[in-house]
């Protein structure tokens, strides 16, 4: 009750929250004409101002471009929804008037008032929309005018060409002096001299308590003894490697991580940026790369090499990652270690050392990094990565120093990029594994909550997964686009053409709505699974419905499930579902030349859903497939063989053909044993057996809602009087095992009454005729003659003319 009670007043919460909303929304309208007056004087302004200045400071005028982008994009945005919510409105306002008709003398007043209030709401909306319309051309033509500007001022800085290497141990210090920033445009400086006693009090404090830490944390590391985990568990294995890793670093992690806290505290209250916290955090990226390094590609032991990399180059490659680090971390601490005073031309020469080594480290890393899954095609990529490092490189010689860094960026963070997004993606896999096998307690506990059997799986997985890789490789190519500057105009077309859409023909496709439409659709298809699961399972077992009727509603209505999640998710998409008409007729025509037996068998699967002819569960015979119902679809039935083979046959097949159900008004059968026994042998007594053999089986129905076991006499044959055992059992799904046990039984009695089970016999007879000495001819005749004999003998009283001997054989 009290799970109730919060249930309805969280519902009232949402419905008083929901009306609130409304009435705010009818209260002030958000798309008035003031408030597009407001956004249009504010885009005339700022085009004005963008028209008056002077673009003679590069940095300034792009911070200030910048800027203004912002406020234009949003006064776009704005437009935008004021044409969306507007037009909406004029479609309903235009919808009502066709309503009324066209004007006459003799209409009602009331009419009139009508037709004329609804005239001026169109009127009044016809020119909001014609503003927000204006509203959207200003904007978009001073956002064009604004990139175009950006891109030529940041063209200009990209391809600016300063003095080259060569060209710099010749110059005047004048002409080197503009170069300062190209090493150092870093204004901070030490901050310990600056702090004031308090400060400085709580620094030595804080070193102090860092120094401290370290035999603390070693202590608490060496206490974890961990095995390593079974083959195939990534994560399990990456946070095994990881543990042994901080088992030898985490000493030095720990006081360094307290001081850079401690140094941005100092930074937030002095607003400065300080160089000692620059240091401190440069020594820890190179000791998170490190320790990424050796979880991933070098674990210490006891850990293993996981990844599906060949050790040596997994070990050359971290080699060169660490390398790589060491060079960039090198660099990091020299500039910000401010006390340090280089000359400017050793500054410069300086740099392009350092960024000479650091781009022949970054191209080792990507030549071992595509020797670790070598693919083809990746060679020429590899190769292209290479020329454009060289290329750097060469930039850097010549000058063009803006150039070369740009390169150098956009290659390693372009590297980082598809390393992060590969390691994400393999835990993605990783965790979706687990969770959908259930390998922890916490997995375990979900599946039991939710009702899933153990050692099944968990629905909705897989679109989980499609969805999460979807959306990592997103974040690839969005940080890919940005690593290599593509210009914000394409950007902003790229991301225009994914939020809004595009045309073709006739049809609007808005790549968003449709990506929302997959998520919905796969959250509705997980939830209808597990709603059909727990309505079987749970549900429907507890009712008296038979199998049959409990698998006829829990298909159906997941076919009904997945019909409205189908519809949901085309109209969230955009899809008008009123052209479903027209794919309805084109589906017609398609029905009438070549899906007549498709839509045959899902009409037959309709036909056994709702008459039951077969459920699941039944025996059933179809031809020459013989098994077990185990699926009824739409389109074809499964059944199972007794061989473990499961065979689909079509549902129109088990519709217009014959079919043997064992099991379709109950499980019981009868039982045929027929048995022969010796000429002479006592019939009743073998009656008596066998009678009492059938009743004294555990699966003879003796109730009275059958009749009861005979055996009857069924004839004279040739070498055996036959008889024939019938009686009914209580599941006919035991029908072969109870018939041999009921051979055993009969066999024995048989055996221990001296009853014999005879074989097929032939009696073979020989006829001799009387030799010319009066002996007899050996010689058996054959033919006519060999009848007249025959004949003659038989008149024979004392049958000397016919003697023979009996022979019998199988």
């Amino acid at each position: 009750m009290r799970l109730i009670r919060f249930f309805v007043f969280s519902l009232a919460l949402l419905v008083a929250a929901t009306a609130g909303a409304q009435s705010a929304a009818s209260v002030s309208d958000p798309y008035s004409r003031e408030a597009l007056d407001k956004a249009l004087s504010k885009v005339s302004g700022l085009a004005d101002e963008f028209g008056a200045i002077v673009v003679d400071e590069p940095d300034r005028d792009v911070k200030q471009i910048e800027g203004w982008k912002t406020e234009v994009s949003a006064s776009r945005r704005f437009a935008l929804q004021c044409i969306e919510a507007k037009t909406q409105g004029l479609d309903r306002v235009t919808a009502d008037l066709g309503k009324l008709g066209e004007p006459s003398d003799s209409e009602d007043s009331a009419v009139s008032e009508a037709r004329k209030r609804l005239a001026d709401e169109k009127a009044g909306l016809d020119q909001i929309v014609g503003s927000c319309r204006l509203l959207l051309v200003d904007s978009e033509k001073l956002l064009g005018e604004l990139d175009h500007n950006l891109t030529s001022i940041k063209r200009r800085q990209m391809l600016h060409r300063y003095p080259g290497v060569i060209a710099t141990l010749s110059s005047s210090p004048e002409e080197l002096e503009g170069m300062r920033v190209l090493v150092r445009d870093y204004e901070g400086e030490f901050g310990y001299s600056l702090l004031s006693r308090q400060w400085q009090l709580v620094f030595w404090v804080v070193l102090v308590a860092s120094l401290g830490l370290i035999p603390v944390v070693i202590a608490m590391l060496r206490q974890y003894h961990g095995s390593p985990p079974g083959p195939g568990e990534f994560t399990r294995a990456m946070t095994f490697a990881f543990l042994q890793v901080m088992r030898r670093y985490g000493a030095l992690i720990a006081p360094l991580v307290l001081l850079l806290l401690f140094w941005g505290i100092v930074s937030w209250v002095y607003g400065s940026f300080f160089s000692e916290e620059g240091i401190l955090l440069s020594i820890l990226l190179f000791l998170g790369t490190v320790i990424a390094g050796r979880t991933f590609l070098a674990p210490f032991a006891p850990a293993f090499p996981y990844l599906p990399f060949d050790e040596k180059i997994s070990r050359r490659f971290w080699r060169a990652v660490r390398f790589l680090a060491g060079v960039w971390a090198s660099a990091s601490v020299l500039y910000y270690a401010t006390f340090i005073e280089w000359p400017l031309l050793l500054a410069l020469h300086l740099r392009f050392a350092f960024t000479a080594l650091f781009a022949l480290a970054l191209g080792r890393v990507v030549w071992v990094f595509f020797e670790l899954r070598p693919r083809a095609g990746f060679g020429f990529v590899r190769l292209l990565v290479l020329l454009v490092l060289a290329g750097a490189v060469g930039a850097e010689f010549a000058g063009y120093r803006n150039l070369s860094a740009f390169l150098i960026q956009a290659v390693m963070f372009s590297v980082l990029t598809l390393a992060i997004v590969w390691l994400i993606s393999h835990v993605i896999e990783d965790f979706l594994d687990s969770l959908e096998e259930g390998r922890y307690p916490w997995q375990k506990s979900l599946h039991q909550w939710i009702g899933i059997a153990e050692g099944h799986f968990l629905p909705g997985v897989f679109w989980m997964r499609m969805l999460l890789n979807l959306g990592v490789w997103l974040f690839a190519i969005a940080a890919l686009v940005r690593a290599w500057n593509v210009p914000e105009a394409v950007r902003t077309k790229a991301l225009t053409y994914v939020t809004e859409g595009f045309q073709i023909g006739e049809i609007t496709i808005v790549p968003t709505r449709i990506l929302i439409a997959v998520g919905v659709l796969a959250v509705l298809f997980s939830g209808i699974s597990w709603l059909r699961k727990q309505l079987d399972e749970r549900w429907l077992s507890k009712s008296r419905a038979d199998v049959g009727a409990r698998n006829a509603v829990s298909t159906v209505s997941a076919y009904i499930g997945a019909t409205i999640a189908i519809l949901l998710a085309l109209s969230i998409a955009g899809v008008d579902l009123g052209n479903l008409a027209i794919i309805a007729g084109a589906l017609s025509v398609g029905i009438g030349f070549g899906l007549q037996n498709i839509v045959n068998n899902f009409v037959s699967g309709l036909i056994l859903l709702f008459e039951r002819p077969i459920k699941k569960g039944d025996w059933v015979v179809v031809g020459s497939t013989e098994g077990y119902v185990k699926k009824i679809s739409v389109r074809s039935t499964q059944i199972q063989t007794f061989d473990n083979a499961d065979v689909l046959v079509p549902n129109s097949e088990l519709v217009s053909n014959q079919v043997t159900n064992w099991m379709l008004r109950d499980r019981k059968g009868r039982l045929r044993v027929p048995i022969g026994v010796a000429y002479g042998s006592d019939v009743e007594k073998v009656r008596e057996i066998l009678l009492g053999i059938a009743l004294t089986h555990p699966q003879t129905v003796v109730d009275g809602t059958n009749p009861k076991p005979r055996a009857l006499f069924m004839g004279f044959g040739a070498s055996s009087l036959d008889f024939e055992l019938r009686f009914f059992v209580r599941n006919v799904d035991e029908r072969l095992n109870t018939l041999s046990e009921v051979n055993f039984a009969i066999e024995k009695a048989f055996r221990e009454a001296n009853i014999t089970i005879p074989f097929p016999q032939t009696d073979v007879h020989l006829h001799y005729l009387p030799s010319a000495g009066g002996g007899r001819d050996d010689t058996a005749l054959s033919g006519p003659e060999a009848d007249e004999i025959e004949d003659e003998g038989s008149d024979d009283a004392d049958g000397g003319g016919s003697e023979g001997g009996g022979t019998s054989g199988p």
